[in-house]
């Protein structure tokens, strides 16, 4: 994949052009009384289904069409089918995006020393280093909504640092996006 990959599920989301890696396993939750398993149909909440979070980022206006076709096409390929609102879908799909600063601190050891008495060991020297990194960090929703009682019905969440990104790199990274996502979707029970 693109970003460096940390241990568990990685991810990724975009914000102006940007790449998130995720810095946690994604959080699901869902309702157990719902039959998520398919034929069934799904559609937009809207005709915007991608809400912003209290953020000041700048978001690339190509995110929510970026999304909506990666979605759409991992839905259809699980056996899903698109429909419009007036056809009385199954689901409705919604993605909510935030974004903030955030610190990262790291401590270094300031020398290192090769031990006489035991070959290959090694000993820290000094008070060491601190190097502190500022970056963004972003988060992502994806929500379903059951239309028939108008309620939330599964629902998953990450977030990660910000990586810039662009054009086709920036697609195929909200491909892999969804594909993640969504991977462990229609839940089992």
């Amino acid at each position: 994949m693109i970003l460096q990959r940390l241990p568990g599920l990685a991810i990724s989301l975009l914000l102006t052009g940007l790449l998130i890696g995720c810095s946690s396993a994604p959080e699901v939750a869902y309702d157990q009384k719902v039959d998520f398993k398919p034929p069934k149909t799904f559609t937009w909440l809207d005709d915007s289904p991608l809400k912003y979070s209290e953020t000041d980022y700048k978001v690339s206006p190509f995110l929510e069409a970026h999304l909506m076709e990666a979605t759409r096409s991992e839905l259809e390929s699980r056996g899903y089918r698109y429909v419009s609102m007036s056809e009385g879908p199954d689901f409705a799909v919604a993605f909510t995006f935030g974004a903030r600063d955030k610190i990262q601190k790291s401590r270094y050891p300031s020398a290192y020393t090769m031990s006489s008495a035991a070959p290959g060991a090694y000993s820290f020297h000094g008070p060491g280093a601190v190097q502190t990194t500022n970056y963004v960090e972003g988060q992502i929703f994806v929500d379903f909504f059951a239309v028939s009682t108008k309620s939330l019905a599964w629902q998953i969440s990450d977030s990660g640092k910000i990586e810039e990104m662009s054009g086709e790199e920036l697609r195929q990274a909200v491909n892999e996006l969804m594909a993640d996502l969504l991977s462990d979707f229609p839940p089992e029970g």
